[in-house]
């Protein structure tokens, strides 16, 4: 069986058979469902093979191994990573300031795969990315309240160095 054309995208390995729906950009061309970047055309490098012989018995199994063809890859955002890891960095550390500090960098790198997410749907990790932010946004609240409090019981020390 000959491999038949396809548009094929660049960024996320999409492939798109033709009949498929597509948007059609300004100026000429067609862009990816998936991602939203441009497509090329050209000769597909995979062919899915026939159905295999069909037995009363092993006709389940023989025709789930062929419909599992994967088209697209995707991959996992390497800011959600960073913003979970710093953000479960940010608990361990205390309420330091060091805690705060990566509580503010866990909500930086949040917000960034979350938009860059947005924009590139052949990227995964938005409950990656929601963790860390959320993560990031208790710990700073708790690191400020527990500067406060610290800065409070300081300020009460030298009023009133006596009577504690």
């Amino acid at each position: 069986m000959p491999p038949r054309a396809m548009l094929l995208c660049d960024v996320c390995d999409g492939a798109i058979p033709a009949g498929r729906k597509t948007y059609e950009l300004k100026g000429g061309g067609t862009c990816c469902e998936a991602c939203y970047q441009r497509l090329t055309a050209r000769p597909a490098v995979f062919a899915i093979p026939a159905a295999p012989a069909r037995s009363a018995r092993t006709a389940p199994t023989r025709l789930k191994r062929y419909a599992k063809v994967s088209l697209g890859r995707r991959r996992t955002s390497g800011k959600a990573v960073a913003s979970l890891v710093l953000g479960i960095l940010s608990i361990t550390s205390g309420f330091m300031c060091t805690g705060v500090i990566l509580s503010a960098l866990a909500m930086v790198f949040g917000t960034l795969a979350l938009a860059e997410m947005k924009r590139n749907r052949a990227i995964e990790g938005r409950g990656l990315a929601q963790a860390g932010l959320i993560i990031g946004v208790i710990t700073m609240l708790l690191g400020i309240v527990v500067i406060v409090l610290a800065i409070m019981g300081i300020i009460t020390l030298f009023l009133f160095p006596g009577k504690l």
